[in-house]
């Protein structure tokens, strides 16, 4: 399922839209707390209970299957080769997808597969419950793994594994500049094509030289079968060359083919565990508010917390204001109050109380409690909304990954003309997504409603032009009616004049039958 600038999760009670709309913080807890297993089922964000609630029929035998997939992938320029630097790889359509099983009172990654559109490539790696890989198949070939002194491992206890190719003794024997750099970083695993240009090439060659070569032939790439004829008189090896030129004939394409894989092989850590880094920085970015925030309260206890974020029942609200700081504050009470005509401070009650107040018409204040329920449980999710966009990314985030904010029917306690304004506030921070706009960081909203009038409003403006109809999509959940507890999802859009496309005949009425 692609997620756009804007989707919406809709359908009848239990039919699994809040189970798909919290995966995303339950891979979060998973990813930021240290844990044994690769999913932490109960954490601060959300409760999924154990593996055996959560997986399908609580049948244990059932396996568990995430996947996660991007666009586009770039490894990083430091694990190039300084002749790779010229051509900057770029691998398309990403898709990672691994399988959890249980393991006693825990679990474990049971397998996990790697593949990319363009180059085509498949990588498929079973797992022990060590974390050590049992197997390897790469374009669907089995690649020999027993190399001396050598093991091949993913770190354990996280969804997102990072490939180890494990020396028994480091110092083995002294290796070559080339090889050396190779091994830093990216981890390629070269031993690999050692191994397979070892009884092809001249026996006289010595150690440093075979390592050198087999350096040199990384260079022709992951996905190296159709390179070598145009990439063989480029790699300045004799030897090598050599061995290339008797591999573009027909007669050899058997050979050529297992080269390709033995070369696409030696790449997999690499793509790896840059492929896992920046699906666990996407997840990371993932901020979560729940159906039910805490009612308002008169007074608040001061806590002298630094709270950088909401808690999903924003129970923590009044500290994250209290943290904004005075200008910041204001920024958030300014921009709440283009969109529902009211603003908001926060003000000191004593010795160590605070309180919300609100801020109406002529600068008229009464406190949060005195102004009706609907309002206390919007204003979390607003602040959550505007938060999203104004927070600075970590260091270690690239401008490119954007913010992903999950709601939870956002629209409970407010009267329908509120449902609407909420769908504009959703609409004005998705919109700068849009190149040409004036932004801090890119936004994509994930939200599961059943307010009709907000799917309306949204068409509303669809239909003005305060966004395009491609940036909204609307999954649909809809129960089987054999009873099997099996859900069928659909994906409803918008024309350019805010009508719906495949939109089901009914869908907010009650059954009859």
């Amino acid at each position: 399922m692609t997620l756009g600038p804007i989707t919406v999760l809709v359908g009848r009670n239990s039919s699994g839209k809040s189970t798909y709309l919290r995966s995303l913080p339950l891979l979060r807890q998973s990813i930021v707390t240290r844990t044994s297993s690769p999913i932490l089922w109960y954490g601060d964000l959300v409760d999924f209970g154990t593996y055996g609630t959560s997986v399908t029929d609580n049948d244990p035998a059932n396996l568990i299957e995430f996947t996660f997939g991007t666009d586009v992938l770039t490894p990083a320029k430091e694990n190039f080769a300084p002749w790779e630097l010229e051509e900057e790889a770029t691998y398309r359509g990403a898709s990672y997808r691994v399988l959890i099983t249980p393991e006693g009172d825990l679990t474990r990654i049971k397998s996990l597969h790697l593949e990319f559109v363009d180059p085509k490539l498949n990588y498929s790696v079973e797992l022990d419950s060590d974390g050590q890989i049992k197997t390897l198949r790469v374009n669907g070939n089995d690649i020999d793994l027993k190399l001396d002194g050598i093991t091949l491992a993913v770190t354990t206890g996280t969804i997102f594994p990072e490939f180890r190719v494990v020396r028994k003794e480091a110092n083995e024997r002294p290796p070559h500049n080339y090889y050396m750099y190779m091994r830093r970083g990216s981890q390629r695993l070269i031993e690999l094509v050692e191994a397979f240009l070892r009884p092809r090439l001249s026996a006289r060659l010595t150690q440093d030289r075979l390592q050198e070569i087999a350096v040199k032939a990384m260079g022709l790439g992951p996905s190296p079968e159709d390179t070598i004829k145009h990439k063989r008189h480029r790699i300045g090896n004799k030897s090598l060359t050599n061995f290339l030129n008797s591999l573009s004939l027909e007669k050899n394409a058997d050979l050529r083919r297992e080269f390709s894989n033995i070369i696409a092989a030696a790449y997999l850590p690499q793509l790896l565990n840059r492929s896992t880094s920046v699906f666990k920085l996407m997840i990371s970015e993932t901020l979560y508010i729940g159906p039910a925030r805490a009612r308002s309260e008169r007074y608040y206890r001061y806590q002298d917390l630094a709270v950088s974020e909401i808690d999903p029942d924003g129970k923590n609200f009044p500290m994250f204001l209290n943290s904004l700081g005075s200008s910041r504050l204001r920024q958030l009470s300014k921009w709440v109050e283009g969109l529902f005509g009211y603003g908001l401070t926060v003000s000191t009650e004593g010795a160590g109380h605070l309180s919300i107040n609100i801020i109406e018409g002529k600068g008229l204040s009464s406190n949060l409690v005195d102004v009706g329920y609907g309002v206390s449980q919007i204003l979390p999710v607003l602040a959550q909304i505007w938060w999203a966009r104004e927070r600075l990314p970590p260091a270690s985030i690239r401008a490119s990954v954007p913010a992903l904010l999950a709601i939870e029917q956002p629209e409970l306690h407010l009267h329908p003309a509120h449902q609407a304004l909420l769908a504009d506030a959703i609409v004005g921070e998705a919109r700068s997504n849009a190149p040409d706009a004036t932004k801090r960081r890119d936004v994509n909203f994930l939200i599961e409603t059943h307010s009709e009038t907000f799917i309306n409003r949204l068409g509303e403006l669809v239909s003005s032009g305060k966004i395009n109809a491609d940036d909204i999509r609307i999954i649909l959940f809809e129960p089987e009616a054999s009873g099997d507890r099996i859900t069928t999802t659909s994906i409803a859009t918008f024309n350019a004049d805010g009508s719906l496309n495949d939109w089901p005949y009914g869908f907010f009425q009650p059954s009859i039958g």
